[in-house]
């Protein structure tokens, strides 16, 4: 995690992705200036007060980018939460940032199938995907993977919360692993 990882910077990133995961609850956008604030600071952070060089803070934020993006190309994740994970790269390096993003994967596969039972709507879930794979597959289209005509509420995730959450737990580990 490095060695100036203090407290005061743990509070930068929690604040970033607090507000971040509350407007994408409220509205599904994640602002980008709150994004580029959060560049500003980790660039500030690792180039400045941590006494580390732009490479170093350039792969923490280009690695996730790139890993991650077919998953933005085939729209099964949005642009924000790419950035959101790459901004805490940028803090804290790739690899702490694709851990976050592992974590986030799995509380967003708990609340799936959380939301799966809770609207009893597993049969037309699984029929959209077949659709959707078919799309892609053998019409080589790529199309969003949400239904419009759907409740908001029963198909969608504020992948900023999991990533909040993802965060969270991490920096618990790693706080563990330090005391333990």
């Amino acid at each position: 995690m490095g060695k100036g990882g203090g407290l005061l910077v743990y509070i930068y990133v929690l604040i970033i992705l607090t507000i971040a995961a509350i407007q994408d609850y409220r509205c599904s956008k994640v602002s980008n200036v709150l994004i580029y604030l959060g560049y500003i600071i980790s660039f500030t952070y690792q180039c400045i007060m941590n006494n580390r060089c732009l490479l170093t803070w350039l792969s923490g934020i280009v690695v996730p980018v790139i890993l991650l993006f077919l998953l933005f190309y085939l729209k099964m994740l949005g642009a924000a939460d790419i950035k959101l994970i790459s901004m805490i790269g940028g803090f804290y390096g790739w690899r702490f940032s694709l851990y976050v993003f592992a974590l986030a994967m799995l509380y967003g596969a708990v609340w799936s199938v959380y939301k799966l039972y809770r609207y009893r709507n597993f049969k037309e879930r699984l029929a959209i995907l077949i659709q959707y794979l078919n799309t892609l597959m053998v019409l080589r289209r790529r199309i969003p993977y949400l239904k419009a005509d759907s409740s908001r509420d029963s198909y969608t995730i504020p992948y900023s919360v999991v990533i909040l959450f993802a965060f969270i737990t991490k920096l618990l580990f790693e706080v563990y692993k330090v005391s333990g």
